[in-house]
């Protein structure tokens, strides 16, 4: 039923810029084919109009198709299946739009880091090739294969947390009823950080028989969970098909988890029992930094420190310097946690990480021994970069600010002449 469109020629692109690690949402222009695309959403039902904010000048200078996702993306995930094809020589692969050398060395660089390729760059069978059986990024994979190594209970809830790192937000809050839903929301708050919230979430979810109207009453995302849900139930079955030949493996429930019919929530998990509980392990000191340190073991080469200012972090690895995500609950906690470990690193008008948790020092030298040496303790301090590989004087390339700037400031000029498609 939509008769008119308006359309302003810009949209948000998700890039990944591989020499700092960091992943930008900008605003650039539409290409060609977009435009068309959002003339067609006019008048399918009836005549319509889209209006296009912007000269056809600017319309006819427009790029025809958005750039290739793969020119855009973190190639580790795309670098893995490869090699677990056996194609090595990933440089001379004729890809149909070639990512650049600096893309795919960052990915080689990554999942040597994990331990999923050799010093020779051949795919290790212990660890990268059940890694590229699992559809999920590489850094998560490794999260998992570690987890199997920890017990059923830290396995569940490594794969209950992958899944909700996989959806969207998961809390809402409406203009009219957002102190409400903040208020709401500080009952599920752990202060280790965002990883065990959104595991909380999760859990009092399954205590509450995964009802849709528990979720509309403590606004939270019904669909998202849901969503969470079945990415949870088809993980478990990736790790119970890559480890059944292990004889001491154990699943990761009794029974396996049948989806039902519920009252109201349009789908339950029949086996609910095997998540009681867990949310008193949350809160449990000893149990929480076991499964901190298995976060270490799949997530080490993503930790930061936080600088004298105490409020900016510096990443380990790449020496960026970051802040806290508005959205994380670690963002109003003081003081601060001296390090976090964090899930992505986004660029948006500040750079920014986005679902993290504090952890003690003394867990990345006893559980990440490899990456951080006791040797290298001063140098922590210092702030300088621990991998060898990358501790060679650097210049950081300067991020695309400026050019997100120019192209946001591209949007109308009300004196400029708009035209319209029918």
């Amino acid at each position: 039923g939509i008769k008119y469109v308006i359309d302003t020629g810009l949209v948000k692109v998700r890039s990944y810029l591989s020499k700092t690690g960091m992943d930008t949402l900008m605003v650039t222009p539409v290409s060609k084919t977009s435009c068309i695309q959002r003339s067609g959403r006019a008048g399918r039902e009836q005549p319509g109009k889209c209006y296009h904010l912007f000269p056809e000048e600017e319309f006819n200078n427009l790029e025809a198709f958005l750039k290739p996702e793969i020119l855009r993306c973190n190639l580790s995930m795309v670098v893995l299946q490869l090699k677990a094809i056996d194609i090595d020589d990933i440089q001379s692969f004729e890809f149909i739009d070639k990512p650049k050398t600096s893309a795919i060395e960052r990915a080689l660089k990554e999942l040597e880091l994990l331990g999923a390729l050799n010093d020779e760059g051949h795919l290790t069978q212990t660890i990268g090739a059940r890694m590229a059986e699992l559809p999920t990024e590489p850094i998560f994979s490794k999260l998992i294969l570690e987890a199997t190594n920890y017990g059923p209970v830290i396995l569940d809830q490594v794969l209950t947390m992958v899944a909700m790192l996989s959806i969207e937000s998961v809390f809402y809050s409406p203009n009219s009823e957002k102190k409400q839903a903040e208020g709401l929301r500080k009952q599920f708050v752990v202060g280790a950080g965002d990883h065990l919230t959104y595991l909380k979430v999760y859990y009092k979810w399954a205590e509450n028989k995964f009802r849709k109207n528990w979720c509309f009453s403590n606004y939270i995302n019904f669909r998202s969970l849901k969503k969470a849900q079945q990415i949870r139930l088809q993980l478990e079955d990736y790790v119970e098909a890559i480890m059944s030949k292990n004889k001491s493996y154990q699943k990761v429930h009794g029974k396996k988890a049948m989806l039902m019919n519920g009252d109201d929530s349009g789908e339950e998990i029949a086996d609910v029992d095997c998540l009681k509980g867990d949310v008193a392990a949350l809160m449990d000191p000893a149990k929480r930094e076991e499964l901190l340190s298995c976060l270490i073991k799949g997530l080490y080469m993503q930790v930061a420190k936080l600088n004298p200012d105490n409020m900016t972090y510096t990443t380990i690895l790449t020496q960026q310097q970051v802040q806290i995500h508005p959205s994380s609950v670690l963002f109003n906690v003081k003081p601060r946690p001296t390090y976090v470990i964090y899930n992505e690193l986004v660029i948006t008008n500040k750079r920014y990480m986005r679902t993290l948790s504090g952890i003690n020092s003394h867990l990345l030298f006893e559980y990440a021994p490899n990456f951080f040496k006791e040797k290298y303790i001063n140098k922590l301090e210092d702030g300088q970069i621990i991998n060898q590989e990358l501790s060679k004087k650097r210049k950081t390339p300067d991020t695309p600010m400026s050019e997100q700037s120019r192209l946001s400031n591209q949007s109308t000029n009300s004196s400029k002449k708009k035209f319209k498609t029918n």
